[in-house]
């Protein structure tokens, strides 16, 4: 089946302003794909990202692709995967792990950043109730060279967690952070609400 999506417009700077000036919705078509083997869809969006500081607005159109999916991995075992490339995604990737931009020092235009990425989860059964999954997850993401306060380009992340349904709707697990060498982080969930 397919989808299409309209969702609230905000262009996110490194100078931490919020740019609430976009003129369109952020779009996301979306396709779905089902068969014995699970399940996948391949995504993708396009937004404006524009910033109006009461001078000439400087906006500008950026595209992002997306495949993920959950493959059945024998019993009720599954894979879990999104692989992701994209201009300014911002928000729309790890909780807004970077911003959509930054605004050029030179004449205050726009740069956006451009990221790739994506994680791969095996999810285990632990009878009804309980679960445990192991995964990795890498970003990338590409910024301009005058930013100062950006993030480290290179993320990488190693879970690790249990969950334990306690009743319909709540759940309990673990998920410490174990910082590693060379700027990788190990996971091992404190308390999560299903909705």
């Amino acid at each position: 089946n397919t989808s299409l999506t309209a969702w609230n417009p905000d262009t996110e700077s490194s100078e931490n302003v919020e740019a609430d000036s976009n003129r369109f919705p952020d779009l996301i078509a979306r396709y779905n794909f089902k068969g014995d083997y699970g399940k996948f869809s391949v995504a993708a969006i396009v937004r404006e990202l524009r910033y109006d500081a009461g001078q000439e607005p400087h906006d500008k159109t950026v595209l992002g692709v997306s495949i993920a999916g959950r493959l059945k991995a024998g019993g009720r075992d599954d894979i879990r995967f999104n692989i992701f490339s994209g201009d300014g995604l911002g928000r729309y990737v790890g909780l807004n792990a970077a911003n959509s931009g930054a605004l050029s020092l030179l004449d205050n235009s726009i740069e956006e950043f451009s990221a790739v990425g994506g994680f791969i989860v095996w999810r285990h059964p632990l009878g009804e109730t309980a679960r445990f999954n192991v995964g990795y997850s890498i970003l990338s993401v590409d910024q301009p060279w005058f930013v100062a306060n950006g993030i480290d380009p290179n993320a990488v992340e190693v879970v690790e967690s249990f969950y334990m349904s306690i009743r319909p709707q709540t759940g309990r697990g673990r998920q410490p952070p174990i910082p590693l060498s060379g700027g990788v982080m190990w996971m091992t969930s404190l308390i999560r609400l299903d909705t």
